[in-house]
């Protein structure tokens, strides 16, 4: 594809692994709720070699160990290069902008990148705005098709 077109747009999953610039349209969420939360999980301390070995030396239960993980409804955020935290409404507004500083901690926080995106994960910033996309003139819509055509000039580059 890339001999034949300068940007290929695809909605929903991205079936290939590299590609120049990965968006991420969010919905802001619901009063109270967080994009970052931690939970905890249970697992063993040590590698065991059979399952029974497993149960034997830990129990049922095993470790409990405490990680960070996104909330289920934004699990393809964390990827992005660029995330557009779409409002439709005033009312919208500050909580979408309160999402801006969790997802910024995805990559520039060790614990939380580490437990979200994997170990090796980069920490290249994201860019994150909050905007109406239905309004062009919105500082926000205006400042993501900057991003877009910024990657589209340079290949991806950042």
């Amino acid at each position: 594809m890339s001999d034949y077109s300068k940007a290929v747009l695809i909605e929903g999953d991205c079936p290939v692994e590299y590609v120049d610039l990965e968006v991420f349209v969010a919905s802001p969420l619901p009063a109270g709720a967080r994009l970052l939360r931690r939970t905890k999980r249970r697992t063993p301390a040590v590698a065991a070699s059979s399952l029974e070995e497993l149960l034997l030396r830990f129990g049922a239960k095993g470790a409990a160990h405490t990680y960070w993980e996104l909330a289920p409804t934004h699990q393809g955020l964390a990827r992005a290069g660029l995330v557009v935290v779409n409002v439709r409404a005033r009312d919208d507004r500050a909580a979408a902008e309160g999402m801006l500083d969790e997802i910024a901690r995805i990559r520039s926080d060790d614990a939380v990148r580490t437990a979200v995106l994997g170990r090796f994960a980069h920490r290249t910033k994201v860019t994150a705005v909050v905007a109406d996309l239905s309004d062009p003139g919105d500082s926000g819509t205006k400042k993501a098709l900057a991003r877009i055509k910024r990657a589209l000039a340079r290949g991806g580059r950042p």
